[in-house]
């Protein structure tokens, strides 16, 4: 089970690939998305199942993209 951030532009609920481990990181990571995009009206995580995390959201990261891959074990 995963948390995907979403965001609601022209009238639709979009995302990305991106799948967190947890809904808040999730919904930070929309919330940053939602800082880039233009007309975006709300931003929102939501539960996935099947499918397992691939990113997390780096807190510390300033200036760039806070959404990092999962390394490889």
């Amino acid at each position: 089970m995963g948390w995907k951030p979403e965001v609601f532009v022209e009238g639709k609920w979009a995302r990305n690939a991106l799948v967190f481990a947890t809904e808040p990181e999730a919904l930070a990571s929309a919330r940053e998305l939602m800082d880039r995009w233009m007309n975006v009206r709300d931003a929102r995580a939501i539960e996935v199942v099947g499918e397992p995390a691939t990113h997390f959201f780096d807190r510390e990261a300033v200036g760039v993209s806070c959404n990092r891959p999962i390394p490889n074990p």
